[in-house]
């Protein structure tokens, strides 16, 4: 769909603001007119020294356009900038509503995220004030002032509407040609350098283990440089588009003249009314002065509502909101045949079957790369798989929304996400309801408990910006009791003791397995998986070996090569 139309149908829930806003804009640029004009009344008969009651009205008039303009101009200001707002902050709760049930974000950069959501946004403020507001009032002003000098001259009227028209449309013409290339170039750039500085914020711990850092920041002045150049360039064209339209009023003045003066001349037009016609006219250009702008801020919105939209339709909110299984009956969790191969063309399952009944406590093992992360991404719609099918006991997954996946599975990853704030505050991410026992209960299945004693505050300590003052183990220690909060039928922990002492591991692995719910293990290291229900052995993204941990043992392949050898790690 165009993108302006597109836009348009966003505003729709505003329309009588904006009706209203465009309405005080028109009475604001015809006060105005209306001011110049009897002003010049005023002066050009003064000079004949007529009697003043021959003025009255005419003073009159100064006086109620004199008023009204700035009232009007104070209310258009007021209703416009209202309902700018209005719409900004309708863009951005749109928006963040599409971002939320959108799944597929790992080919995004976090850096060109944070701009679409506040630099692109904040363009789009521009699209009610600064490009569908100036045409309409543009519009209105040229067929008033047009009847206006109808009651003068109809070849006045016509030739002042045809030199109007042709300057509202050729100069901001001109406008969107000159700024196409540089405004596209703008909002790129801008969204590089965005996420360039997102990213060394983010990393700049290891660029300055690496020493980096002065790369990185040459980088940056580079974007930085070219960014300020094309804006340089687009100042300059701008300053060229005012002497451009000022050319255009000039010379329609000058035609204008050029038809009046020998009207005046032989008696057919009042002197006087040739100075309220000229002024007429120059008021009247107010309206068509923002064009120009109203163009060029036309071809950066239209870049940025493309970026915001080419998110938005990739969108998974349309999805419509399904029941979940009746979990009481106890639903299996199956996935057949399953294929997925990554954008970049790594393939990472193939063939890839499992059943999971309720309460079983499924292991999954299997080299690094293997393909046993990815099993998360398809159970949360991240991505969905080429082939095959997922499903919860008789739905399939791909008909649920991605937010619905997530109220089924619960999943600790094996490099949780830290928001800033305090322990308190990303425990209750993961049951907002969760009274203060069953928090406790959590972190102690966690190993957190005795950490969170330690602290100033308890749970409510803050922890940093993404949970900077934690060390690796406490984060996953802290991701572990939110995995225990969360009150999903599934839980799938991936990697649980990746960053954990082994006193810790050893009490992590006992609780999981005490779990009555069933859940999915993902791991590398072998242990006490002699109590999981089944394992699978994955490798280069398919299942080689299938059963429990005494079966695989005996069976001398991969399972139990991988066995020795950590027992050999183990002894030395």
């Amino acid at each position: 769909m165009n993108v302006f139309v597109q836009l348009v149908k966003m505003a729709l829930p505003f329309k009588w603001w904006i009706i209203l806003s465009a309405l005080i804009g028109f009475c604001t640029v015809a006060s105005g007119i209306g001011l110049m004009m009897t002003s010049a009344y005023i002066i050009a008969m003064a000079a004949l020294q007529p009697s003043i009651a021959v003025l009255h009205v005419a003073i009159a008039g100064v006086r109620f356009f004199g008023i009204s303009r700035g009232i009007f101009r104070y209310l258009e200001r007021m209703v416009s900038h209202n309902t700018t707002l209005k719409l900004l902050s309708h863009y951005r709760v749109w928006f963040y509503e599409k971002l939320e049930s959108f799944a597929e974000l790992s080919g995004q950069r976090s850096g060109d995220l944070l701009n679409k959501i506040v630099n692109d946004i904040q363009t789009l403020e521009h699209f009610y004030v600064r490009v569908l507001y100036p045409p309409v009032v543009s519009v209105l002003i040229i067929c008033v002032i047009t009847l206006l000098m109808r009651s003068f001259s109809w070849v006045v009227a016509l030739m002042l509407f045809v030199l109007m028209s042709l300057t509202a449309v050729g100069v901001p013409l001109l406008s969107l040609y000159k700024h196409r290339k540089i405004n596209r170039n703008i909002v790129s750039l801008r969204s590089e350098l965005s996420a360039l500085t997102v990213e060394n914020m983010q990393g700049m711990h290891e660029l300055a283990v690496y020493g980096r850092i002065p790369e990185r920041e040459q980088k940056i002045d580079k974007l930085s440089e070219r960014l300020t150049s094309l804006q340089k360039k687009r100042t300059n064209i701008h300053a060229l588009h005012h002497v451009v339209m000022n050319f255009f009023k000039s010379v329609t003045l000058l035609v204008i003249l050029i038809i009046t003066i020998p009207q005046v001349t032989n008696a057919g037009l009042s002197g006087v009314f040739l100075a309220v016609i000229v002024l007429g006219i120059l008021a009247a250009f107010e309206a068509v002065a923002p064009l120009p702008s109203a163009a060029q801020h036309w071809e950066e919105i239209n870049r940025a509502a493309q970026r915001l939209f080419d998110i938005a339709e990739t969108s998974t909110s349309k999805q419509p909101t399904l029941h979940l299984p009746d979990f009481s009956e106890k639903p299996s969790l199956m996935c057949r045949h399953i294929h997925f191969t990554y954008p970049d063309g790594t393939t990472a399952l193939k063939n890839f079957s499992l059943t999971v009944h309720y309460g079983e406590k499924i292991a999954i093992v299997g080299p690094t790369g293997s393909g046993k992360s990815t099993l998360i991404h398809l159970l949360l719609k991240f991505y969905q798989p080429d082939s095959g099918c997922i499903s919860v006991g008789r739905q399939d997954l791909l008909e649920y929304p991605a937010y619905q996946c997530a109220e089924m599975f619960g999943v600790v990853p094996q490099h949780p996400y830290v928001f800033t704030g305090t322990i308190r505050d990303n425990l209750n991410l993961a049951n907002p309801h969760a009274e203060e026992k069953e928090i406790r209960r959590a972190c102690e299945k966690a190993g957190l408990y005795d950490f969170m004693q330690t602290l100033p505050g308890g749970p409510d300590t803050w922890i940093g910006e993404h949970g900077l003052r934690l060390s690796g183990g406490e984060k996953q220690r802290l991701a572990l009791a939110q995995g225990f909060l969360r009150s999903t039928p599934f839980l799938v922990f991936d990697e649980p003791s990746a960053h954990l002492d082994a006193v810790n591991e050893r009490h992590v692995f006992n609780e999981i397995y005490r779990l009555r719910k069933p859940f999915i293990l993902i791991t590398h290291r072998l242990i006490d998986l002699h109590r999981a229900d089944r394992i699978l052995v994955v490798r280069n993204g398919e299942i080689v070996e299938r059963g429990t941990h005494d079966e695989l043992l005996k069976n001398e392949f991969v399972y139990a090569k991988m066995w020795q050898n950590q027992q050999r790690q183990l002894i030395c």
